[in-house]
């Protein structure tokens, strides 16, 4: 399994953390060292799909802005639906969580709940018992089910424990959003607030993120997986933000080495297929959906990772050209708009 760190030349971290951000937090705008006219086309792209649309696009390069865009009916004040880009939020709470010692990615799952919310103990099953931190980062936890019934779900946490594992935890990745909603709950009982208000001063105060809305379970928990809205420049920002490692405005916020463990591969998506590492590599070539998941991040091929929500939410992090898009949209398919981008602005800087 390849492992990569997010490494910048050094002249280019000096450059991003000594840029003078504007008094109102905004990030610095500055002008782009190619002809922005080619990143228009990747609202071409997307438009020309009947239904699709690209609401915003922001390109980031040296901690400045050098192109932005909305789509009519859409600005900068716009606070967006995000889908899946808030597990990354939810990430970085637990490395927040893990820097201060509230918590370890080994820890088992099970001691953050109760007997009412865990099968009865004659029930539980060793895979439950084993269940870690660390396999619900990387969405290995054995449940093979999608989203439980939210609507009519009294207690999300017990709804999905009572649904038994099919797999070892570890072993297989399968994407499941509630992954993250148990860890949203376990991040809010170590910390005594819902993970939106725990990283108000950590995160979002730091980077002038002031709107930030969480959905939350009938519990009072944040969603963890999904829910989040925030405008473009936010999603821009908490991109930079994982593109510096923890460091914003010079100061470190966070600890690098969780962004190691983050945005490095820590398991693949064809883990649960019946194929070698040699098998997958020909199977999957070109597809960066196949390049590995971290710790709520998707990887990509420049050695940087990705925010990924549905729909078209991006944050792409792209340490090889010290730069980061960020986009919002309603797209049938992510694929589309996330090759468009690379294609008309990754290998375009």
């Amino acid at each position: 399994m390849r492992k990569f760190l997010l490494l910048l030349p050094v002249a280019a971290i000096l450059l991003a953390a000594c840029t003078a951000a504007p008094s109102d937090g905004s990030l610095p705008r500055g002008k782009s060292p190619v002809d922005t006219a080619e990143f228009d086309k990747v609202f071409d792209d997307v438009t020309a799909v009947p239904g699709d649309s690209l609401h915003s696009l922001m390109v980031i390069q040296d901690g400045k802005v050098i192109y932005e865009r909305y789509a009519p009916g859409h600005g900068p004040d716009e606070a967006h639906v995000m889908n899946s880009v808030s597990k990354s939020f939810l990430s970085c709470a637990v490395g927040f969580a893990v820097q201060e010692g509230l918590l370890t990615v080994q820890d088992k799952v099970v001691q953050f709940f109760t007997d009412e919310e865990l099968p009865p103990a004659e029930e539980r099953s060793e895979r439950l018992e084993s269940l870690t931190l660390h396999d619900l980062l990387r969405m290995s936890s054995g449940f093979a089910h999608g989203n439980i019934d939210r609507q009519h779900a009294e207690d999300w946490a017990k709804a999905t424990f009572a649904i038994p594992q099919t797999w070892d935890p570890g072993t297989r990745f399968h994407y499941n959003s509630m992954n993250s909603y148990l860890l949203s709950v376990i991040v809010s009982r170590v910390t005594g607030q819902k993970v939106n208000d725990y990283l108000e001063p950590r995160l979002f105060t730091p980077l002038a993120i002031s709107s930030h809305e969480w959905q939350e379970s009938p519990q009072g928990y944040n969603a963890g997986g999904w829910g989040m809205h925030i405008t473009t420049e936010s999603l821009a920002k908490i991109s930079l933000f994982v593109l510096q490692k923890g460091v914003w405005n010079g100061k470190r916020l966070l600890d690098a080495a969780w962004f190691d463990q983050a945005c490095s591969p820590q398991i693949m998506e064809y883990a649960g297929e019946d194929i070698t590492p040699q098998e997958a590599a020909v199977k999957y070539a070109g597809d960066q959906w196949n390049l590995g998941y971290g710790y709520q991040f998707w990887m990509d091929d420049c050695g940087g990772c990705r925010l990924d929500g549905a729909r078209g939410q991006f944050g792409i992090v792209m340490p090889d050209k010290n730069a980061v898009i960020a986009t919002t949209a309603n797209v049938g398919n992510n694929k589309i708009l996330f090759y468009s981008a690379w294609k008309h602005i990754h290998d375009l800087l």
